[in-house]
Order: C-alpha cells, then structure tokens, then sequence
C-alpha cells in the first residue's frame, strides 16, 4: 500500500475512533439516565463492544481492506482521545439538552393529544351513559318486590 492509501486509512481510523468516543458518551448519558442494574449494564457494555467491534471492522474493510498495522491502532486511540479531550463534554451537554427537548415534546404532544381526543371521548362517552343509566334503574325498580314485603297470592 501506497503512503496516500496509509494515510487515509490513518484518517479513517482517527475518525472511526472519535465515533467510537460519541457513541460510548450517548451509551453513558443513557446509563446515567435509566440506571439500569448490573446484569443489564453488563449487556449493554457486550452490546457497545460488539457494535464498536463490528464498525471497526467495517471501517477497516472500507480503508485498507482489514489490514491490521500498527497506525491503526494509534489512529483508533487518537480519535478516542482528541474525541474525549477536545469535544465530550459539549457533547454530553447537547445530547442531554436533547433528552430534555424530546421528553419536553412527547409531555407536550400527550397533553394535546388528550386535550383534543381523549377528553371529548369521554365527555361523550359519559354524556351518552346517562340514559342508558336511567333505563337501567327503572329495569332494576321495576324487578324489585314492593316496600311491604311481597305481596299475597
């Protein structure tokens, strides 16, 4: 292989790794948000693991057909780190401030959603039980035995 095709290999894996430092971050925030116990926790972590496996592979594949050189490697490393170094806690911040925003929305969209449909349903619903109630009492006044006991044959 060529320097250009070593290079943008290099590029790619930096690039892949600093991917890898984002996707990791979103995993923590989501961890941070559900804290989920440790037999899920440990799932998730073999999930992330897998997944990062799989994208490294593929990015590879796609760089320098899965050659493993040692650039590599310190390409993988150098994305996570001027990742963590440079851009985590901006990020973190902003996918928080999404979390808020998407949680904000679907209050939101549920109080208008029941404003508009739930509400008027069963305002009708009640609305139209009434005669069937009434109906119901004189059914059942009319099947019950008389105030002074019953009546002689």
């Amino acid at each position: 292989m060529n320097v250009n095709g070593q290079i943008d290999t290099f590029v790619i894996t930096v690039a892949t790794g600093a991917f890898l430092g984002l996707l990791f971050d979103f995993y923590r925030v989501l961890r941070a948000l559900y804290r989920p116990r440790w037999l899920l926790t440990s799932l998730a972590d073999l999930l992330y693991w897998l997944a990062a496996t799989g994208l490294v592979f593929v990015a590879l594949l796609f760089g320098n057909w899965g050659e493993l050189r040692l650039y590599v490697f310190i390409g993988l490393a150098l994305g996570a780190f001027g990742y963590y170094r440079l851009l985590s806690r901006q990020a973190v911040r902003l996918m928080i401030g999404l979390l808020r925003a998407l949680a904000w929305t679907a209050r939101t969209a549920g109080r208008i959603i029941s404003f508009l449909f739930v509400r008027p349903a069963g305002f009708l619903a009640r609305l139209a039980a009434r005669p069937l109630r009434r109906l119901g009492g004189m059914i059942a006044a009319r099947r019950r035995p008389p105030p002074g006991g019953v009546p002689p044959l």
